[in-house]
């Protein structure tokens, strides 16, 4: 994953995900771990995308497959074909000014914006890998129906019954793990919130966007549901 951020409007900062991208990067980083930094001069940033684009261009690449250039199906490929390579290139924020973003366990959803529940999946939204780390934080305390097998040693899968867990209108939702860890996880949702926030009030990120955490009102795993539903 690669997280990119703009801090002031002559900057371009890249995080780079060392050990995801590690077969990208040279093998001094191998025994590294967290993120590389890679800061960019805006407008030698621009000159080197507008170069390559009229490469692309030139090559003739648009007969090539765009299932080849973009195995993920995104359309990236033509988004950069529909740039124009002399025309100014705005900034545009991560998202309108006066969004309201509310993070919290909403059944099979963990992010609402401006009252809607949100269907992709939150990173999406980071511009710095601090983001992430308080992210997986948060999502470390909390599992889905269908993988709580997996997160459980045989000791503990030995008193629970995973039936009302597994039933179709729930395995898909997010519950949390123990009940021992619920002020942690609120905690820990909390540290995101202000993570999040102080990233999207960088430079011209995500102005006036506002982020929010709701108290988790989730049953817990253990052992509050083993009592109910077993």
């Amino acid at each position: 994953m690669v997280f990119v951020s703009h801090p002031d409007i002559d900057t371009v900062i890249w995080e780079l995900d060392v050990h995801g991208l590690g077969p990208a990067l040279e093998e001094c980083w191998s025994l590294h771990h967290g993120f590389l930094r890679l800061v960019f001069k805006r407008e030698e940033y621009e000159a080197d995308l507008r170069t390559m684009l009229r490469d692309v261009r030139s090559a003739g690449s648009p007969d090539l497959s765009v299932e080849e250039l973009d195995p993920g199906g995104c359309a990236a490929y033509e988004w950069a074909m529909a740039l124009h390579c002399d025309e100014p290139w705005l900034q545009e924020p991560v998202l309108p000014a006066g969004t309201r973003l509310e993070f919290g366990l909403f059944g099979t959803d963990l992010l609402i914006i401006d009252g809607k529940p949100d269907r992709g999946w939150p990173v999406r939204l980071f511009t710095r890998w601090s983001a992430q780390a308080a992210f997986k934080q948060w999502i470390g305390y909390v599992t889905r129906g269908y993988a709580i097998r997996y997160e459980l040693g045989e000791e503990e899968m030995s008193s629970l019954n995973l039936a009302w867990f597994s039933a179709p209108e729930r395995r898909n939702n997010f519950f949390l793990l123990r009940e021992s860890e619920r002020a942690d996880c609120d905690e820990a949702g909390a540290a995101l919130v202000r993570t999040l926030q102080s990233c999207f009030a960088e430079g011209v990120t995500a102005p006036d966007v506002e982020v929010w955490y709701r108290a988790c009102r989730s049953p817990a795993i253990l052992s509050e549901v083993v009592r109910t539903y077993t």
